[in-house]
This record gives C-alpha cells, structure tokens and sequence, in this order.
C-alpha cells in the first residue's frame, strides 16, 4: 500500500479555521473510507 504524506506549510483563515477545520481535516474527510496511511 502507498502511503500520502501531508505537508503542511500554513493554516487557513481564523473564521475558516473555527467553520471548517483546517486544511489536513479537509483532505482526511476528503479521503474518507479510502484506505490510504497518511503520515
């Protein structure tokens, strides 16, 4: 299995962040039931 690596190199807006989360939230909701490791 290949494994997705997440860089973070920010965060989102103050009133997105308190909304929606911020950007690594986004894309493991994103991802779902895909069964791929994030590190």
């Amino acid at each position: 299995m290949q494994k997705l690596y997440i860089i973070k190199t920010g965060t989102t807006f103050a009133s997105t962040l308190e909304a929606l989360g911020d950007f690594e939230e986004w894309i493991n909701n994103a991802l779902g039931m895909i069964p791929v490791p994030v590190v």
